[in-house]
């Protein structure tokens, strides 16, 4: 689902381990990268927009798969729209041995419309079961949802190491899949899973509002 060779950086090539995108239009497939070391991705335009409406990866979509960190900072745009099957509004994924999974959103729409009931607007998350580093996403603003059968914000951790939200602004909601969850789904971490909203909205129409979930560590959400 995620396929690396399918990465074009569409804002350039990184320069010192940084991607600016500054642009307005991003047509689908979007903005793809896949990266061996460490990406800090920004998106800087209040008028930018990208979209996917094929299968897979995101409209905004950053794979490592190194022992680096992989950050996607949506500070400055107007939206990014998804609507294909098991692709993801926002993505950051990790398949190294380290390195933590970064989204920070502070303003701006995501919107994921695709039928599969697994990706997210905005997905954070880890793959290689050794992994020691933490899938993070931070929400400040914006409106993050998913009107197909998938999540509306999603950090996974199927490494060693922690899953945590936090929202102090904007709004999240689902059609049918969980609004807001924090899961580490490897059998064999102690990690810990938690969500923290201090601020905005969290709705669903009819699926799960918030879940925390960790196989052997702590779960809570505040």
């Amino acid at each position: 689902m995620q396929d690396a060779a399918d990465a074009a950086n569409e804002c350039g090539a990184p320069v010192g381990g940084v991607v600016i995108c500054a642009g307005s239009n991003y047509p689908s497939p979007g903005i793809r990268y896949a990266v061996t070391s460490s990406l800090t991705l920004t998106l800087d335009n209040p008028a930018l927009v990208a979209v996917k409406a094929t299968t897979g990866q995101g409209a905004v979509f950053v794979s490592g798969s190194s022992i680096n960190d992989i950050v996607i900072n949506a500070l400055l745009f107007q939206s990014v729209q998804t609507s294909g099957t098991l692709s993801n509004g926002i993505g950051a994924v990790n398949s190294g041995t380290a390195g933590n999974t970064i989204i920070r959103m502070d303003n701006g729409t995501v919107t994921a419309s695709g039928s599969s009931p697994f990706p997210g607007a905005l997905l954070s998350s880890i793959t290689n079961a050794t992994n020691t580093g933490n899938a993070l996403i931070t929400l400040n603003g914006g409106q993050a949802s998913n009107t197909g059968g998938g999540q509306g914000v999603s950090a996974q951790n199927s490494g060693m190491g922690n899953a945590t939200v936090a929202m102090t602004g904007g709004s999240v909601s689902s059609a049918t899949g969980t609004a807001m969850r924090a899961i580490v789904d490897n059998a064999a971490s102690s990690g810990t899973a938690s969500v923290a909203i201090s601020g905005g909205t969290v709705r669903t129409a009819s699926g799960t509002g918030v879940l925390s979930q960790s196989e052997l560590g702590s779960a809570a959400s505040l």
